[in-house]
């Protein structure tokens, strides 16, 4: 049966089409007719790691406080009398621009409300001196956070030698709250720029239309090629350490993280994410969830995820304890990734395993969902539409091919970090 629904789902699924704006830049389409809405997203290949720490987020914050000729609260009523739904995302490599409209919205409409919204701001020193206090307690609070500060030391080991990714997006002090309008000027000049945009649409808008939108958008793009300030490079190396932060409070969390050398480009890419989900993400049942339920009141809230670069992939695994000795979840985690070595599961758990990861990546359940994870595609060189493919090649596997893949997991090349009361 679940076959027979895979397959009916990659029947219904409408391929993405490809171009070029006159002006070079890249476009992807699909329609999808089930809303009579439009979503439009403009991705620059430009994101926190090329500038110096919290400086995108306090310029992404500051874009919405007013343009050269809307105030922030006519640019609030132009968004509101279109019927517009305008959002700004960015990560450690992109920054994007998200727009959500009627189908009724003409591209005349659409670009005027781009020029307003994103490419003209005018950075009002005293709303930008505003969003910048406010980002700084933001940074403050996360100082407090058991997850945050296990998460930031575990990047900080991970990438010694690319402290711009490693850092926190809040920035790393108080030196945030001097940031002048004119510096983020010039980071909105470098981030919206032709030469490293592309344009993803999804909708019911027919492929004429989509054509001279993109045309539009593409051309009130700056030509200017200026170079972000930053090109950190992220080192494949695994140089194991042992951390141990102090930390107030009962509970201790910890990470332990390793670079794996798997791409979304490789082979075993996708025995990589299957290895992971039957390791600790697969929902309700998992070999770290097992445990924790064999051995209860030992660890909590315990995981494990695969974050995904260009050229490698990094396995985190995460969880909470009250236990006065938490270094000797090192040798915990060793006797599970052991059982995933050794495939020592039933075949039943593999084959359950396999359904719900590809569950997982078949459902989109909204146009919102499905243009984001394009996107995601697209920042690794993939197709568009690479989880067609990903799906068949899970489905495809073997419990050998788990077994393999997992013998990277050894833990003698792990970073560990333990956030908590003293040892």
């Amino acid at each position: 049966m679940k076959k027979i629904l895979f397959a009916f789902l990659f029947t219904l699924a409408h391929a993405t089409e490809q171009w070029k704006t006159s002006s070079g830049v890249p476009v992807y389409w699909q329609y999808e007719q089930s809303v009579p809405m439009q979503e439009v997203l403009i991705v620059f290949d430009v994101g926190s790691r090329h500038f110096q720490p919290g400086h995108l987020k306090l310029m992404t914050d500051s874009m919405y406080k007013g343009s050269r000729y809307f105030s922030k609260e006519s640019l609030k009523q132009l968004l509101y009398n279109q019927g517009i739904m305008f959002e700004t995302t960015f990560d450690r490599d992109s920054f994007s621009l998200y727009y959500k409209t009627p189908l009724a919205t003409d591209n005349t409409q659409f670009v005027r409300v781009l020029e307003a919204s994103a490419l003209s701001p005018v950075f009002p020193y005293n709303e930008v001196k505003q969003a910048a206090i406010q980002q700084y307690d933001f940074l403050r609070e996360s100082l407090s956070s058991l997850n945050d500060v296990c998460l930031s030391a575990t990047l900080k080991a991970l990438f010694p030698g690319a402290p711009n990714y490693a850092a926190s997006y809040l920035g790393k002090g108080e030196e945030i709250k001097y940031i002048h309008p004119a510096e983020l000027k010039i980071i909105h000049k470098s981030v919206f720029q032709r030469h490293h945009a592309k344009i993803i649409m999804i909708g019911a808008l027919s492929k004429e239309k989509a054509r001279d939108l993109a045309d539009k958008i593409a051309m009130k793009l700056s030509k200017n090629t200026q170079a972000p300030p930053s090109t950190e490079s992220l080192s494949v190396t695994n140089t194991p350490q042992s951390k141990h932060i102090p930390f107030a409070g009962s509970q201790t969390r910890f990470v332990f993280s390793k670079k794996i050398p798997i791409n979304p480009h490789s082979d075993s890419f996708p025995a990589l994410l299957l290895a992971n989900h039957i390791l600790g993400e697969m929902t309700d049942s998992n070999l770290l969830n097992d445990y924790m339920r064999e051995n209860k009141g030992w660890v909590y809230d315990i995981n494990s995820k695969v974050k995904v670069t260009d050229d490698f992939s990094v396995l985190l695994i995460s969880g909470q304890t009250k236990q006065s000795q938490p270094e000797r979840f090192s040798d915990v985690i060793l006797s599970v990734i052991n059982k995933l070595n050794n495939g020592d599961f039933s075949e039943e758990y593999f084959k359950r395993a396999k359904s719900n990861l590809i569950i997982n990546l078949s459902f989109n359940d909204s146009n919102t969902a499905k243009i984001f994870t394009m996107k995601q595609f697209l920042d690794y060189g993939l197709s568009p539409d690479f989880d067609a493919t990903l799906i068949k090649a899970i489905n495809a596997l073997q419990l050998d091919d788990i077994v393999q893949v997992s013998k990277l997991f050894s833990t003698n090349q792990f970073y560990s970090v333990y956030v908590g009361k003293e040892k």
